[in-house]
């Protein structure tokens, strides 16, 4: 089904949030209440504030690793053009950057990906200064405050990877030979004590690279990522590493995308950020429960939308630093996200309410403005209707929509953004 345009007030949850805000904008701490009430009792309420800017040069296309209360960033593309191969080094507890040993001279890159073990981080391949796919792979001690360089990994050279780490055990997955032929669907595993590399199944979708990959609860995670025909990808895929098996999950409800970030939290999956396939840079945030296979919107950056970022979560929080926008101009804030609430029980969404539901033809709201603009999302193929403002809009026409489950968006002039579902019978 085609979606149906028409432009209207911003989606602070799906696209960019407050668009009016200017670049320059420095609120240290922004309180972004998610307004779910049930009974006058607020079920969560999430939360932005800048932190302390990376103490270096604007960048994307670095990498990060975490391991216990630190996280060490580095590498990139830097403003200016320069390839990077410093790091820093993030301290959970006081929230305050340090520098770290850069990679050895000459060791400058970008489109690298990256994963830690339980003492040891490593950054795997990218692409150099003078445009060469790198497939070598370097250890960071991080008592010793040292590199060691480790086994390359075998094969194809590949650049854009993803990783997650299930035990002592790295997997990456797919990439680009950075000549544009084709994204790759090998999936290689690197044991971190014996320093070995095994070549795995090829995943049975097709290749992606610029994917974003994650790990919980012993299983792999890998969503978005440009394919071999070049597209946008926005399916959601779990990886069982016993049975070397993948199994696709809830489409992302939204547009396709890579360039983004995502990590996880307990039992849900965030993803932040990314590109489409027009070059749009987003600003907003989405949690996924592995539990209910379900997905739910959070809040929105209060800055603007970005891309190629360095992002990790640690302490219940999620952190995003560097990156760049649609206007190709990049950025050193680092930004914390909180509020991760784990469960989305919409029964209990007080935002709005829609009747009736189940619906066949319309669904009416009691949202606090009369005149708005709306968005509908299918479980499982993303934006599938939209509406301008208008006089009558408390009545939303779902007669065009297929039978299923939705997600209604609804954004005022003035009033705060609201989400609930509905059936379509």
């Amino acid at each position: 089904m085609e979606k149906q345009p028409g432009p209207g007030y911003d989606f602070p949850d799906f696209t960019v949030y407050f668009r009016s805000m200017k670049r320059t904008c420095r609120l240290k701490t922004v309180l972004l209440s998610a307004a779910l009430f049930a009974g006058g009792e607020a079920l969560h309420a999430q939360a932005w504030a800048q932190l302390p800017d990376l103490p270096a040069t604007e960048r994307d296309d670095g990498v990060c690793f975490r391991i216990g209360n630190k996280a060490w960033c580095g590498t990139g593309l830097q403003a200016g053009g320069q390839v990077g191969s410093d790091f820093y080094d993030f301290d959970l507890i006081s929230e305050t950057w340090s520098p770290a040993a850069s990679l050895p001279a000459g060791m400058e890159r970008q489109y690298a990906c990256a994963f830690a073990g339980a003492t040891y981080g490593f950054v795997l391949g990218g692409v150099n200064a003078a445009n060469v796919v790198l497939n070598d792979l370097w250890m960071y001690d991080p008592p010793g405050n040292t590199w060691t360089q480790k086994t390359s990994r075998p094969g194809t050279l590949l650049a854009a990877c993803s990783a997650f780490v299930i035990g002592d055990t790295a997997y990456i997955v797919g990439g680009n030979n950075n000549l544009g032929v084709s994204a790759s669907k090998e999936v290689w595993v690197y044991s971190i004590t014996g320093d070995t590399w095994l070549q795995k199944s090829d995943t049975p979708f097709p290749g992606r690279w610029r994917a974003s990959a994650c790990s919980q609860g012993g299983k792999g995670y890998l969503l978005f990522g440009r394919d071999e025909n070049d597209g946008f990808c926005s399916e959601l895929y779990e990886y069982d590493p016993i049975a070397d098996s993948w199994q696709q999950l809830m489409f992302f409800p939204g547009s396709g995308r890579n360039y983004a970030a995502m990590v996880s939290d307990g039992n849900v999956l965030l993803v932040f950020g990314g590109t489409d396939t027009l070059g749009s840079c987003y600003s907003d945030l989405w949690e996924y429960s592995i539990a209910t296979n379900q997905w739910t919107p959070g809040t929105a950056l209060p800055s603007f939308g970005r891309k190629g970022g360095m992002c990790f979560s640690g302490m219940g929080n999620l952190y995003y630093t560097c990156g760049i926008d649609q206007q190709s101009i990049r950025t050193k804030e680092t930004w914390k996200y909180t509020g991760v609430t784990g469960l989305w029980n919409p029964d209990k969404e007080r935002t709005v309410k829609l009747h009736p539901n189940p619906a066949q033809t319309v669904i009416y709201t009691n949202y606090a403005e009369e005149t708005f603009s709306y968005r509908i999302y299918g479980i499982a193929t993303g934006l599938v209707l939209e509406s301008a403002a208008g006089k009558s809009n408390t009545s939303i026409d779902i007669s065009t929509l297929e039978k299923g489950l939705y997600i209604l968006q609804i954004q005022g002039k003035n009033a705060l953004p609201a989400t609930n579902k509905f059936i379509k019978e």
